[in-house]
């Protein structure tokens, strides 16, 4: 039997490029279509990149994704001679300007080239541009300092930005939005992989900056495949009989969700986690009330309907349950949705079904 490894839910960017490639066991289809992009835009260095989008609820693993792709570029031959990855942190609450956004770029690569002559050049360079004051300046300068490290190191740039939407609609105006437009749809050397727990008005809105900038991939739950396997690589064990079809259900798929499931459940049956699920739920309580308090009322209300719910259930269904007229039932599941926390099966308007994410919280 294989050692279980230990997981982390919640900080994956944590582990070192080793690590993450080892316990990289789902999303290969993901992973494929990202690295077949940047190697089609490497086939055409002085053309403008196609820069990408992956969208996904939370837990669904996004930031595993990407921190995965900036592994694979490091670690790959053919990719590391064209590219150099710079990693923003999963949360980058400082940029609220074009110029600060390449300001964060300056320093995160200055700590991945530290102990370099290149890092501590451009530490030196990060401290400097901290003083600027001109936010035009800042923009131009920050963008010269990169782009000449490109050019030493005859690579190009990918940016790894996470919550994108964060970014976009509460931090970066509308001004600098258009500035990081003009930047981004001109400048080869530049791409950039992001993630957003969802769409949003930024990328939607046809009078808006980043209108069809990205090529967006959503991330579909986890497969009964994939399932078993991040299931395996906890336990160090295969689940029992059909086990793990039960662990998709009641996780929706969902890979941080799956991995806390297959956590608990170490040194002990399938049949023996079925009867603690409870204990299951309790222990994972904080995790759970954050994100039913961080909601509005409105919306905390539909929430709690469609986890009493359980199934798929229509607006119309969740407004008379609330007892909200249908109009404001569906305005709330719309925003509900767009957090991530909600989402929408069927085909088509007429069998629009919604349900919880993460289902768990149904319990």
């Amino acid at each position: 039997m294989n050692a279980p490894l230990p997981a982390l839910k919640y900080n994956p960017g944590m582990r070192g490029d080793q690590d993450l490639i080892d316990r990289f066991l789902a999303r290969q289809r993901d992973l494929s279509w990202i690295l077949g992009r940047i190697r089609e835009t490497q086939g055409a260095p002085g053309q403008p990149c196609q820069h990408m989008l992956v969208i996904g609820a939370r837990g669904m693993g996004k930031t595993t994704l990407v921190r995965r792709v900036a592994a694979e570029v490091r670690r790959e031959a053919s990719l590391a001679a064209h590219w150099y990855p710079i990693v923003f942190p999963e949360e980058s609450y400082l940029p609220s300007t074009a110029g600060e956004f390449w300001l964060e770029a300056i320093f995160q690569l200055a700590g991945q080239l530290a102990g370099q002559p290149a890092g501590e050049e451009l530490r030196q360079a990060y401290e400097d541009l901290r003083k600027e004051r001109d936010e035009a300046r800042l923009d131009e300068r920050c963008l010269g300092v990169l782009l000449d490290y490109a050019e030493r190191a005859d690579r190009r740039l990918l940016v790894v930005v996470e919550n994108l939407g964060m970014l976009l609609g509460e931090q970066i105006g509308e001004t600098d939005a258009w500035r990081l437009r003009k930047t981004l749809s001109h400048e080869p050397r530049l791409l950039v992989l992001a993630t957003a727990v969802t769409r949003f008005e930024e990328i939607d809105g046809v009078d808006q900056a980043w209108f069809e900038l990205f090529a967006e991939h959503v991330l579909d739950p986890l497969s009964r495949e994939e399932c078993e396997a991040v299931w395996t690589a906890v336990q160090g064990r295969p689940s029992e009989g059909d086990s793990i079809r039960a662990v998709e259900i009641l996780t929706g798929g969902n890979a941080r969700l799956v991995t806390i499931m297959a956590e608990f459940s170490i040194e002990r049956s399938f049949r023996e986690l079925m009867d603690r699920l409870v204990e299951l739920v309790d222990s994972h309580t904080e995790y759970f009330k954050s994100h039913l308090d961080a909601l509005p009322a409105q919306e905390r209300k539909v929430f709690a309907v469609l986890l009493d719910l359980w199934a798929p259930a229509t607006a119309a269904q969740v407004a008379e349950r609330a007892r909200l007229t249908p109009s404001l039932a569906s305005a709330q599941l719309k925003r509900l949705v767009g957090r991530g926390a909600v989402t929408i099966t069927g085909a088509g308007k007429r069998d629009r079904r919604y349900q919880v994410t993460e289902r768990l919280f149904n319990l």
